[in-house]
């Protein structure tokens, strides 16, 4: 359960620079993996996939991130726009965001958008359902150009439009977009 990963993460050494944390579902440890994440002051690497921490978790994580992160991987983490817009306070220290198999729509997605012309990202990788597939491939492939960055390092998944449902990543449990 989660408290056998709460504690492990506790005795992970604080020069640690990778660390890959997935499925992570309990909403019990959200508070407390974030607030030890916080002490892993040499941390460049942290995949998050398939945590269903949802908006709040993210933020929350978001806000407690070192600084040292570089790259981030929140793949089919039961993530919104409004989840993404929390993000944007990491794109002065972020090079690589990977956020596929999430429901990024909507007006936090705009507030997403808005901030990459000010962020450090090099690479992002995202995705949406096959019905708004070209749109948002769209919104994001203009605003990523219109912030500067290279049009090949956007990265944008179609995922199959009867997992798009909410509560659903439009992945499978390996990860693997259906």
């Amino acid at each position: 359960g989660h408290e056998g990963m709460l504690a492990i993460c506790a005795n992970l050494p604080a020069q640690i620079k990778e660390l890959t944390i997935t499925h992570a579902a309990a909403e019990q440890a959200v508070d407390a993996i974030s607030m030890l994440l916080a002490q892993l002051t040499s941390l460049r690497y942290l995949d998050l996939s398939f945590s269903a921490w949802g908006d709040d978790g993210v933020h929350l994580l978001a806000s407690r991130l070192p600084q040292s992160v570089r790259t981030l991987e929140l793949q089919g983490c039961a993530l919104t726009g409004h989840g993404a817009a929390s993000l944007r306070v990491l794109f002065h220290q972020l090079r690589f965001l990977v956020l596929p198999c999430n429901d990024l729509s909507g007006v936090g997605c705009d507030t997403f958008l808005a901030a990459l012309p000010d962020s450090t990202l090099d690479r992002l990788v995202a995705s949406a359902p096959v019905p708004i597939y070209e749109a948002q491939k769209a919104r994001f492939l203009s605003a990523w150009l219109r912030a500067g960055k290279l049009a090949e390092n956007l990265g944008f998944v179609m995922v199959a439009a009867e997992t798009s449902t909410a509560g659903s990543t439009g992945c499978d449990e390996d990860g693997f977009v259906l």
